[in-house]
């Protein structure tokens, strides 16, 4: 397939350069900010991070795993993928899930806001 007379592989080639350039400069002129919601959720992964003693990143595996759940590895190295796997092994206390799942509930809106109220 062709865009324009180039070779798609080539236009994804482009776009995911433009794409890595485009977020490092954002990181470097720090004009990437998290929303509050966001933040807050960050900010806890952290605190239990510390506590655990493991990286916020392992405490959100976990907490996905806690969940019956397989989440996606997006490792670039081997490394990263081993670091990522050593929170299978991280157990979350029933208190840090509930925290992490109160903070990251979003509002699913209408018409399930409209049900639950009728639900009672």
């Amino acid at each position: 397939m062709f865009f324009f007379g180039l070779n798609c592989q080539i236009v994804e080639l482009i776009r995911k350069t433009l794409s890595f350039f485009t977020a490092q400069l954002c990181r470097v002129n720090n004009a990437y900010k998290e929303n509050d919601f966001t933040k807050k959720i960050i900010d806890q992964l952290i605190i239990i991070s510390e506590e655990v003693g493991i990286t916020p990143g392992q405490v959100a595996f976990a907490l996905i795993l806690s969940k019956d759940a397989f989440p996606i590895v997006g490792a670039r190295a081997v490394s990263h993928l081993n670091d990522t796997l050593k929170a299978i092994s991280v157990q979350l206390t029933a208190d840090q899930i509930t925290n992490l799942d109160e903070l990251s509930s979003v509002s699913l809106g209408y018409p399930n806001d409209l049900l639950q109220q009728v639900r009672g």
